[in-house]
């Protein structure tokens, strides 16, 4: 019995290899703290479960699900509006997977040819080189190097590879460095792409993530900051120009809009209520935020509220 040659560029993963040694370290009766293959270690919110147990008791369930249900599609495509401001069409931009893997070792199949070249990270997630190789490509490995924090620097790709390149996988934060790349990366990852008709998988696996979400209170809190300086740099600098002026409170009205869907983000995820002027509790809200313009006023109060409560107050302030 023979098997496929294309399986000869495969040895053992690292993941059976750390495997092993955590079972003989486990059987020496040694700790073990185990950061190889990152399967889940707590359960998911109460109310995810919940509707899985109810999902379960459907009989209409119990199908073969051929294809995405026209409610599936239309939430992701709700919530990436919500998230991102972009428009998706639910009908031939959106695929549900069986997990990231099988879209990233699948993927290559339907983009590359024998031979087509593929830029990967280096170092990288191993279905990232894993999934081109099956497809036949020759691989061009990226490097992230330390002393550039881990950030692929893209003008050192050689032209004659980038020219030859149809396909480019990202990373970012990081899958393993743990680095994150700035905005001005991603700016250059297009303009790259573009001039060589590249295309360009993001592997965002792990951008809602406390640290790196978009969605973190630290970057709610540098939105609001950001907001508030360039209020402050654009109408009270006297050497400031009218028109910069403007600029700057362009771009603090956005950072606040970007804070605000924050908090209704937030509300949204987890299944709480966005009081409008029906909800009870809106006018007095609403009035004692036009009243206290201070932040002692909320440091105490914050405390007491209910999180519900509290996001809503942070979206009328």
């Amino acid at each position: 019995m023979e098997f496929a040659k294309r399986m000869n560029q495969f040895g053992e993963g690292v993941f059976s290899r750390l495997a092993e040694m955590r079972k003989k370290r486990t059987a020496a009766g040694k700790e073990v703290f185990d950061l190889s293959i990152g399967a889940p270690n707590i359960p998911p919110a109460k109310h995810i479960m919940e509707a899985i147990a109810q999902a379960v008791m459907e009989p209409k369930n119990y199908v073969y699900a051929i294809t995405d249900t026209a409610e599936l599609l239309q939430a992701v495509a709700d919530w990436y509006q919500r998230r991102y401001d972009v428009t998706l069409d639910k009908d031939t931009e959106i695929c549900s997977l069986l997990g990231s893997q099988d879209g990233l070792s699948h993927i290559a199949l339907s983009i590359l040819d024998p031979g087509d070249v593929m830029l990967v990270p280096d170092p990288c997630y191993p279905i990232f080189a894993d999934g081109p190789r099956i497809a036949g490509a020759e691989l061009y490995y990226m490097p992230q190097k330390k002393e550039k924090e881990y950030v692929i620097q893209l003008n050192e790709i050689p032209e004659e590879v980038a020219k030859k390149a149809k396909f480019m996988l990202v990373s970012y934060p990081n899958n393993p460095t743990a680095a994150m790349a700035p905005e001005s990366f991603y700016h250059e990852l297009v303009a790259f792409a573009k001039k060589y008709d590249i295309i360009v998988l993001h592997d965002n696996a792990y951008r809602f993530l406390p640290r790196y979400g978009d969605r973190t209170v630290d970057q709610m809190v540098q939105a609001a900051r950001s907001g508030k300086q360039n209020i402050v740099e654009g109408c009270e600098d006297g050497m400031t120009s009218t028109e910069m002026e403007i600029k700057l409170i362009n771009v603090s009205r956005s950072s606040i809009h970007e804070l605000r869907e924050d908090y209704e983000d937030y509300l949204h995820t987890h299944q709480l209520t966005l009081w409008d002027a029906q909800h009870p509790r809106y006018d007095r809200m609403l009035a004692f935020c036009r009243e206290h313009n201070t932040f002692d006023h909320y440091a105490t109060l914050a405390q007491r509220l209910t999180d519900e409560a509290l996001a809503n107050m942070a979206i009328t302030v």
